[in-house]
């Protein structure tokens, strides 16, 4: 699930995505990606900003630098021992 997640976040760029927008991509309780999401920033792959909209909290993701150079060598890992490239 969390890889699922972080892949999500690489491929929307730099531009930070709602929690409620991965809920629905990822079909997942929000409660559930909160706890991802959570081990996702402590490893510092995610940022997560929170504040409120029209007195609504918004939550939004984005990963990090580090976060993309990190998910470029696990895929590149993984691409290697299934012997394909990417």
């Amino acid at each position: 699930m969390r890889l699922r997640i972080w892949e999500n976040l690489r491929q929307c760029g730099d531009s930070n995505t709602f929690v409620g927008v991965m809920a629905d991509l990822d079909i997942v309780h929000p409660g559930t990606l909160s706890d991802h999401v959570r081990a996702l920033e402590d490893a510092g792959v995610v940022e997560v900003k929170k504040c409120f909209v029209r007195r609504r909290p918004q939550t939004t993701i984005a990963i990090t630098a580090n976060g993309r150079a990190e998910f470029e060598r696990l895929a590149s890992g993984l691409n290697k021992m299934a012997g394909t490239t990417s």
